[in-house]
C-alpha cells in the first residue's frame, strides 16, 4: 500500500472528563465495546472512552474504516480483571500506512457500497431468521391457546405421580471431576438437557437426595432465569439428580413431551409468569406448579400432537440454521473486504 508509516496517531486520552470538539478526531469506546468508533461528536468524554487524535493528511472515514477493521485487535488487547479495557500501547503499536487523500476516499467510497449491500442482506436473513422461529412458536400457541372439543380442563397435580424440587442449598465443596451427573438450571434448555457445563456429585451425596433423583420420562421445568423452560429427562442420561429445578413425573393420563410441549410455548410461559413469587429473584415454585390448568386431549392425541410439533421444530431449526449462517458469513465478509483495504489489495 501507498503511503507512510508516520504520521501514526498525535495522542489518545482517556481521562475522565476529557472535551472534544465536532471537527476534533475520533472516538474509541473503552471497556465491553472497545473498538466501536464514532465521529462527529461534541462534548465530555466519560471514563469509559477514550479520544484520538490525528496527525497529517488522513480522512475521517478512512480511519474510522481502519480502525473498524482491527476490531479483533482491540479486543485482544483488553486488560483488566474486573471490568477490560484498553490498552493504550497495543493502539499505539498497530502498524498503519495510508495512501493520498484521493484514493482513501476511493477506498471508503468501495467499502461504503459494499456494507450498504452485506447490511441490507442481513437485515433480511436476520427478518427470515425470526420469522422461522416464529413459525414454530405460532404453532404452540394455535395448539393451546385454543378449546377444542373432546379435551379436558386438568390440574397439573392430579396427572402426575409427584411434583418436588431439585436440592436447594449450597454446593460450593460438593461437585466432583466425575460421578452422577447433576442437572443446573443452565443444562435445562427448551426441549432438550444440555450436557454443557455439566456437574458431577458423588455417589454417597446422591443417595442422600433421593428427593431430587431424576429418571427418564421426568420433566424438569427451569424455576429461576428462565422459569417455565422444560426438557423431559432422555434414558441416554442414565441415573442423575438436580438442583433448584421443578420435577414433575407424569402419570399415564399425560405424555412428558406434552408438557414440555406446553411450558415451553408462549401460551405456557404466560401462566407460569402469572404464579413466579418471590421479591429479590422470581421463581416458580412446587406449589404453583401443582396449580397449572391443562387444555388436555387423550393420550393418543397427546402423542400425535407432539409428533406435528417436533417435526414443524426441526424444520424450523433447520432454516433458522440456515440463515444464522448467512448472517455468520456476512460479518465475515464485511471483516474480509477491511482486511483487504487495508493491507493494499481493494
Amino acid at each position: 500500500m501507498r503511503g507512510s508509516q508516520e504520521p501514526k496517531f498525535a495522542s489518545i486520552n482517556d481521562r475522565n472528563s476529557v472535551p472534544v470538539a465536532e471537527h476534533e478526531t475520533i472516538i474509541i469506546c473503552d471497556g465491553s465495546n472497545s473498538g466501536e468508533v464514532f465521529t462527529g461528536f461534541r462534548g465530555i468524554l466519560s471514563s469509559t472512552m477514550g479520544k484520538l487524535a490525528k496527525k497529517g493528511d488522513i480522512d475521517d472515514a478512512y480511519l474510522r474504516a481502519f480502525l473498524d477493521s482491527t476490531f479483533e485487535v482491540f479486543n485482544g488487547a483488553k486488560t483488566g480483571a474486573a471490568i477490560p479495557h484498553l490498552d493504550k500501547e497495543a493502539l499505539y503499536a498497530l502498524p498503519f500506512s495510508y495512501p493520498p487523500l484521493l484514493e482513501q476516499r476511493r477506498i471508503v467510497a468501495i467499502l461504503d457500497e459494499a456494507f450498504e449491500a452485506i447490511a441490507t442482506a442481513k437485515a433480511h436473513a436476520e427478518k427470515n431468521l425470526r420469522n422461522a422461529r416464529e413459525v414454530f412458536e405460532s404453532h404452540l400457541m394455535k395448539v393451546f391457546s385454543a378449546r377444542h372439543s373432546g379435551w379436558s380442563d386438568r390440574v397439573l397435580s392430579s396427572l402426575c405421580i409427584r411434583i418436588t424440587v431439585g436440592h436447594v442449598g449450597s454446593m460450593a465443596n460438593l461437585y466432583k471431576p466425575s460421578g452422577i451427573p447433576f442437572l443446573r438450571s443452565q443444562n435445562i434448555r427448551p426441549f432438550l438437557v444440555s450436557m454443557e457445563n455439566l456437574v458431577f456429585i458423588d455417589e454417597a451425596f446422591h443417595a442422600s437426595l433421593a428427593k431430587s433423583s431424576l429418571a427418564a420420562g421426568d420433566l424438569a421445568i427451569v424455576r429461576t432465569g428462565y422459569p417455565g423452560t422444560a426438557a423431559v429427562i432422555p434414558e441416554s442420561l442414565g441415573v442423575a439428580n438436580c438442583s433448584d429445578l421443578v420435577i414433575v413425573k407424569p402419570g399415564p393420563e399425560v405424555d412428558p413431551h406434552f408438557l414440555a410441549a406446553f411450558f415451553n410455548s408462549s401460551f405456557g410461559k404466560g401462566l407460569v409468569g402469572a404464579k413466579l413469587v418471590g421479591a429479590a429473584q422470581k421463581h416458580f415454585n412446587v406449589g404453583a406448579a401443582k396449580e397449572v390448568v391443562l387444555h388436555l386431549p387423550p393420550v393418543v392425541e397427546q402423542k400425535n400432537i407432539v409428533a406435528a410439533a417436533m417435526e414443524i421444530r426441526d424444520e424450523t431449526e433447520s432454516l433458522a440454521g440456515y440463515y444464522q449462517r448467512k448472517i455468520t458469513a456476512l460479518d465475515e465478509l464485511k471483516q474480509t473486504l477491511l482486511y483487504q483495504a487495508f493491507s493494499g489489495q481493494l
